[in-house]
């Protein structure tokens, strides 16, 4: 089997999600390679059909050995439009078996980092009842922009600069679902008027999202590709896929912004993320039809930007890496600075630096 190999800058990327360091940035060093975690949790349920999500710094499933109560087992590579490196199993196990994992993720064994630090892979899974069910998906969606002062940081620095931001908010439908079910991703692709849709960020969806009924997601991007005024007429679409390959039946799409602020300052290079999203008011509505709710009432919320608190239930924001922007590692999330360079395959059309995900976490049953 050959699988995708997998670099990341730093692990830092995906623990960042949690908060942002408040001090200067620091020199960005490169991690050492091996596989960090990952999902669902080794020594927890897998449904026979799930994928299993693989994270870490130059690794690869091709050492990898897997059987299932004993006997040998095939990885193979798990279904297309995840984030990141999913291997699954084949033939699908049986529910009540026990799957294990064992050998070296490393790419080429780790060469040149020396002996103790590629350490050996051995992870275990209790199968499942397959999961045939697909996340209803989210109902509506809010996106607003905040033209604020440049995010501008040192060359070699670990972190990525910013002219504007935009905060996508989406509304959950809470249906209840299949308990223990595969992990699940917010896909979020954008149409510039006139183009094709072009996937932008794909990350975990939490269980905090889904308590909350609400998603919100904070995306940083360059003005020297497209001004945020020119931003403000493109769609956006929320779908939701899971490890075992269900997709949304019915995405939640919205054509252009409900809010708009331009802040002018000078640009911020002592600070690990763009300014926090703003304290929006009604002069801020750029398009009344396009707000989940009465701007009167606080408006959806909206994403909590760079560690500050969210609306509607929602949480801060953190950073999630991956494909054109934002996704984790191949897809979604793009941590972009001179010193390195954690990013996905694809194209950058939008030259996007952060893919910001607030409400981190994969939800590992739905309620």
């Amino acid at each position: 089997m050959h699988q995708p190999q997998i670099s990341l800058c730093a692990p830092w990327i995906f623990t960042a999600a949690l908060a942002w360091p408040s001090g200067p940035t620091e020199a960005c060093s490169p991690p050492a390679p091996g596989l960090t975690y990952t999902l669902p949790v080794s020594g927890g349920a897998l449904p026979a059909n799930s994928a299993i999500m693989l994270y870490g710094h130059d690794i690869t499933a091709d050492n990898l050995v897997a059987t299932v109560d004993g006997a040998p087992a095939a990885l193979i590579a798990g279904p297309e439009g995840l984030p990141g490196l999913s291997v699954r199993v084949s033939p699908t196990p049986a529910a009540g078996s026990t799957l294990e994992i064992t050998g070296d993720a490393c790419l080429n064994g780790g060469e040149g980092w020396g002996d103790g630090f590629c350490e050996p892979v051995e992870l275990r899974f209790d199968i499942t009842a397959p999961d045939l069910a697909a996340h209803p998906g989210a109902t509506a969606v809010q996106i607003d922009l905040f033209d604020h002062p440049d995010f501008d940081p040192q060359p070699g620095l670990c972190a990525g600069g910013s002219d504007y931001s935009i905060y996508l908010t989406a509304q959950l439908d809470r249906a209840p679902g299949d308990a223990g079910g595969a992990p699940e991703f917010v896909m979020i692709s954008r149409q510039i008027p006139g183009e094709d849709w072009q996937t932008v960020l794909r990350g975990p969806l939490s269980d905090e999202a889904l308590d909350a009924g609400v998603y919100t997601a904070a995306l940083s991007q360059y003005a020297h590709s497209r001004a945020a005024e020119d931003t403000t007429e493109d769609c956006w679409r929320v779908e939701i896929l899971d490890a075992a390959g269900n997709l949304t039946a019915q995405p939640a799409e919205i054509c252009g912004a409900c809010r708009f602020r331009v802040e002018d300052g000078e640009p911020n290079i002592n600070a690990w993320s763009p300014p926090p999203q703003p304290e929006w008011t009604a002069a801020d509505v750029l398009r009344a039809e396009a707000c989940l709710t009465d701007e009167d009432e606080g408006g959806a919320g909206g994403a909590g930007g760079a560690g500050g608190a969210g609306g509607a239930g929602g949480a801060g924001g953190g950073d999630q890496e991956g494909e054109e922007i934002g996704e984790d590692v191949e897809g979604s999330g793009r941590a972009r600075s001179e010193g390195c360079d954690a990013s996905g395959a694809g194209g950058n059309r939008g030259a996007w630096a952060l893919g910001l995900l607030a409400l981190w976490g994969i939800r590992r049953r739905r309620s």
